[in-house]
C-alpha cells in the first residue's frame, strides 16, 4: 500500500501557498519541499501534528481577529437594539424596523438630507430620529428647542463627547485635543490680537492671490476648490505659525491633506473596532504621517520657543505674535511637547481651512451667478479702504459684503445638521419631550436657514438680505455674519459657538474684498447659474469641476 505522504504534501502546498508571507513571518510555515520525506519517517500522530500546524497558524493570523471583529459587531448590534428600544417613542424617518435598520444606516449616506427634510416638515417643533452610520441621530426643530440645547449644562448635553463620536478623536485628532481643550481659551488671543496682525493677514492674502491667480489681461481658468484651500491655508498659517513656514509648499500640503483625511478616517473608525484604528488610519487616511510631517516642519520652531519660555522669555512682546506663542503661554506639563502643540495647531487649522475654504467657493460661485452685485460691492469696499485702509475697523464696515457672504452661506452651508450634542443623562426639553442618556441630538440647520418662517422667499438669493435687516445699537450692527442666533447656526450657538469665528469672518472678508478690488470673474459658460451641490451623509459638497474664469480687473 502506497504512503499517503505525497498526497498530503501536495495538499499542504496548495492550501497554504497563498498564505506564505504571513506564515513566513511567524516561523510556522511547513516547507513543502521537505514535508514528504519527514512524514515517511515519523509516526502517524506526528504526521498529523505537522500537517495541522499550518492551519493552526492560519487561524492565528486570520480567524482570531475575525472572531474579535465578530464579537465587536455583536456588541454593536446589542447596543443598537437597546437604544432602539429606548428611542421607540420618538418618531422615525426611514425604517422603523430594527431588522432593516442596519441596511438603512448605509443607504442614509445618500438620503440624509431628504430624511432630515421629511422629518422637519412632519415634526417641526418636536423631535424625530433617522438612522445613520454610528447610530440613531435625533433631530430637534424650532427655535425653542434650539434655546433648550443652548442652555443645557455640559453634564447634560455634551459638546466634547459629541465631537468624539463624530471624529473618533482617539484615532484621528487625539483625545487630548478634545478633552484637554485649553486651546479654546487661547482662541481668545486670536480675537484679541486681530488689530495687531491685520496687516500680516492682508499681506499674506495678497501674496497668496499672486501665487494662485495671475494678474493678467487674459482670462485664466481657476479651480475654485484648489485655490480656495490654498488661500485660506496660507492666510491661516501666517497667523498660526508665521513666516516663512506659512509659505512653505510642504507645510501647506500637510495642512490640506490633514483636512481631507480627518473626515474619511472618522467614517472608517465608526464601523471598526478601536484596536484596528492604527492600521486602518495608515491604510486609508494617513493622519499619523501628517502629524509626523507637521512635527518635522514645526519642531525646530516650537523647541526654540519652548526653550525661551523656560528661560522666562514668554511675553508676547518678546515672542512672535502667533498661535504657537499663545499656546505655549498657556500650556502646562504634558501639553508642552512638540507633538502636542503640533497636533493642536493642525486641529485648529482644520476648523478654519475646512469651513472657510468651502464658504469661499460658495461666495465666488454666487458672485459669478449674480454679477449685478459686483459694482455695489466694489463701491463699498473702495470707499471703506479710502477712509479706513485695510484695518479691522475698515473691514468691519463692509456691511454689504458681510451680508453677501452670509447669504451665500445661508443658502448652501457646510452641513445638513449642526449643533450636535450627546446626552450624558436623560434630558427633557421645555416642551416635555425627553431623550435618553447616550442618544445624540442635533439641529436641522440647513432647513432652518431655508425656512419661510425665518427668511422670506428662502429659495431666492438676496445678496443684501441681511444688510436690509441691519440695525445699530450702541454703534454695533445686528445680523452680521459672525452673529449667532437660534435661527442662524453656521457657527453654532451658545457657549460652544465657534470661538474662532471672529478671525474666520475677518479673513474671509479680506479674501473676497481683495478679489473684488483686483479681479474680474465669471463662469466659463457665461449666463449659467450657481452649480448644484450634493449632500453625502451630513456633509455638503460643491462641484469642484465647475471652473471660474479670472483676469486682472479691467473696469
Amino acid at each position: 500500500m502506497s504512503s499517503p505522504a505525497p498526497y498530503f504534501h501536495g495538499l499542504v502546498t496548495t492550501v497554504i501557498q497563498p498564505f506564505q508571507p504571513f506564515l513566513n513571518t511567524t516561523s510556522l510555515m511547513v516547507h513543502a519541499s521537505g514535508t514528504a520525506d519527514s512524514l515517511r519517517s515519523q509516526p502517524f500522530l506526528q504526521q498529523v501534528q505537522q500537517l495541522v500546524q499550518p492551519f493552526i497558524s492560519i487561524s492565528l493570523v486570520f480567524y482570531i481577529p475575525l472572531a474579535y471583529y465578530g464579537l465587536y459587531l455583536l456588541n454593536m448590534i446589542a447596543a443598537e437594539l437597546i437604544m432602539y428600544y429606548r428611542l421607540r417613542k420618538i418618531p422615525t424617518v426611514g425604517t422603523a424596523n430594527f431588522f432593516t435598520y442596519f441596511i438603512d444606516t448605509w443607504t442614509s449616506i445618500w438620503r440624509t438630507r431628504d430624511m432630515v427634510a421629511e422629518g422637519y416638515q412632519k415634526f417641526y417643533g418636536g423631535v424625530y430620529k433617522f438612522p445613520q452610520i454610528g447610530g440613531w441621530m435625533i433631530m430637534a426643530s424650532g427655535t425653542d428647542m434650539v434655546e433648550d440645547i443652548r442652555r443645557a449644562a455640559d453634564d447634560e448635553l455634551s459638546f466634547s463627547q459629541a465631537l468624539e463620536d463624530i471624529f473618533h478623536t482617539g484615532g484621528t485628532l487625539g483625545d487630548h485635543v478634545v478633552f484637554d481643550d485649553y486651546h479654546v481659551e487661547v482662541l481668545t488671543s486670536l480675537t484679541r490680537n486681530i488689530e495687531a496682525y491685520f496687516g500680516d493677514l492682508h499681506d499674506e492674502i495678497v501674496s497668496s492671490y499672486n501665487a494662485n491667480i495671475p494678474l493678467t489681461k487674459e482670462w485664466t481658468k481657476v479651480n475654485v476648490t484648489d485655490v480656495g484651500r490654498s488661500l485660506i491655508t496660507r492666510a491661516t498659517s501666517r497667523i498660526f505659525v508665521g513666516l516663512p513656514v506659512c509659505q512653505n509648499p510642504e507645510y501647506e500640503a500637510v495642512c490640506i491633506n490633514f483636512v481631507l483625511e480627518v473626515v474619511p478616517a472618522a467614517v472608517i473608525l465608526q464601523v471598526s473596532p478601536r484596536f484596528l484604528a492604527p492600521l486602518l488610519i495608515k491604510m486609508f487616511a494617513n493622519i499619523p504621517k501628517r502629524l509626523k510631517d507637521g512635527v518635522k516642519l514645526l519642531g525646530p520652531i516650537i523647541e526654540e520657543r519652548l526653550a525661551k519660555a523656560d528661560q522666562g522669555i514668554d511675553k508676547y512682546e518678546t515672542q512672535p505674535n502667533d498661535m504657537i506663542s499663545w499656546l505655549i503661554a498657556k500650556a502646562k506639563g504634558p501639553q508642552r511637547t512638540v507633538e502636542d502643540l503640533t497636533s493642536r495647531i493642525l486641529f485648529l487649522g482644520f476648523g478654519s481651512i475646512h469651513s472657510t475654504s468651502g464658504a469661499f467657493g460658495s461666495a465666488l460661485y454666487h458672485l459669478c451667478a449674480y454679477p449685478e452685485y459686483i459694482a455695489p460691492l466694489r463701491e463699498e469696499i473702495e470707499q471703506v479702504v479710502e477712509q479706513e485702509g485695510w484695518t479691522k475697523i475698515g473691514v468691519s464696515k463692509m456691511y454689504r459684503l458681510d451680508s453677501f457672504l452670509k447669504e451665500a452661506s445661508r443658502m448652501v452651508g457646510q452641513s445638513t445638521y449642526h449643533v450636535t450634542r450627546k446626552a450624558l443623562k436623560d434630558f427633557t426639553f421645555s416642551n416635555g419631550i425627553t431623550i435618553p442618556a447616550g442618544a445624540s441630538v442635533s439641529v436641522a440647520t440647513h432647513h432652518m436657514h431655508n425656512d419661510e418662517r425665518f427668511y422670506p422667499e428662502p429659495e431666492v438669493f438676496k445678496g443684501f438680505r441681511f444688510y436690509d435687516m441691519m440695525t445699530f445699537k450702541d454703534g454695533k450692527p445686528s445680523h452680521q455674519m459672525l452673529t449667532t442666533s437660534a435661527d442662524y447656526l453656521s457657527f453654532g450657538y451658545g457657549r460652544h459657538a465657534c470661538p474662532g469665528r471672529f478671525f474666520a469672518v475677518n479673513m474671509f472678508k479680506i479674501v473676497m474684498a481683495h478679489l473684488l478690488m483686483n479681479y474680474d470673474v465669471r463662469f466659463e459658460d457665461e449666463g449659467r447659474s450657481h452649480p448644484p451641490v450634493t449632500a453625502i451623509g451630513n456633509a455638503i459638497f460643491r462641484y469642484s469641476d465647475v471652473p471660474v474664469m479670472a483676469r486682472a480687473r479691467q473696469t
